[in-house]
């Protein structure tokens, strides 16, 4: 039985495969034909009902163009896995693949945030 510990991780590694493919935007079936396994794989692996391999995860990272870090990067940076992590990057790659400057926009939100800037709404307090 997995710890809960273990289950986090596995659900992260499978909300960036979905970011991933997100980015992609490719659907499950997609994927699955990319790295050479059905659709329902690649749902089990999102969903973290089955763990994915370290040669299965490097195929997902070729395919999507993605480092094998970012798979990682919650845990490596030593951030919190917020719940709500996945969805926000999920919502942040389907802005960017609208039009070319809403890249723009997210990428430089993200950069003023890490630099310490304060959202509009603290601001104003």
């Amino acid at each position: 039985m997995r710890t809960e510990s273990e289950h986090k991780i596995d659900r992260l590694i499978g909300d960036r495969i979905r970011i991933a493919r997100a980015y992609r935007k490719w659907n499950q079936d997609e994927l699955g034909e990319a790295i050479g396994v059905t659709f329902q794989q690649v749902q089990k692996y999102e969903n973290a009902a089955n763990r994915v391999s370290v040669s299965r995860l490097m195929s997902i990272a070729v395919a999507t163009g993605m480092p094998l870090s970012f798979f990682f990067e919650p845990l490596d940076g030593g951030t919190t896995t917020d719940p709500g992590l996945a969805e926000a990057m999920v919502l942040a790659s389907r802005i960017c693949a609208l039009a070319p400057e809403a890249k723009t926009v997210v990428e430089a939100t993200l950069a003023a945030l890490e630099a310490g800037a304060r959202p509009l709404a603290a601001a104003a307090e």
